[in-house]
């Protein structure tokens, strides 16, 4: 069995696709994992069940518990964590980077991203070999990091 890169378009569909049925279930292939809606801290009761998980991009939600993002990943496998600046205004993506520019003084696997209008789009220029959102998550967190 392959590795797993998995793009979820609407959030009602991850529990009844996903859902973990033993040893054998999609969880235990899914290194990659992109959400489209924002789920407040829902992915991450998802990461645990995830064993090979190494990238997880979510977009960003207006939450005051940021600092309880490093906590819930430490201990698993993810080793990329992209915040896709989406659904936000101008004064709270000021937020959320300043949060990730603090952030990865400890936590250098946290990455932020610019998300393209759609998400099919940007699906199919990665599938035809055009930058994945975690070689741009890298370029733009570089950017952001020099604007400091």
């Amino acid at each position: 069995m392959g590795d797993l890169h998995v793009v979820l378009i609407q959030n009602y569909t991850y529990p009844s696709l996903l859902a973990p049925v033993g040893k054998n279930s999609l969880f235990t292939r899914i290194t990659h994992l992109r959400l489209e809606d924002p789920m407040g801290l829902a992915p991450f009761q998802l990461v645990v069940d995830m064993p090979r998980l190494t990238h997880l991009a979510i977009p960003c939600w207006y939450d005051e518990n940021l600092d309880e993002i490093p906590s819930r990943i430490s201990g698993t496998s993810v080793k990329v964590f992209v915040v896709v600046l989406k659904y936000l205004d101008e004064s709270e993506c000021q937020v959320f980077e300043d949060w990730i520019r603090e952030s990865r003084k400890e936590n250098e696997w946290i990455y932020a991203v610019g998300q393209q209008d759609l998400l099919e789009e940007e699906w199919n220029a990665e599938v035809r070999g055009v930058t994945t959102i975690w070689e741009r998550a890298a370029a733009h967190t570089r950017l952001l990091m020099n604007r400091a």
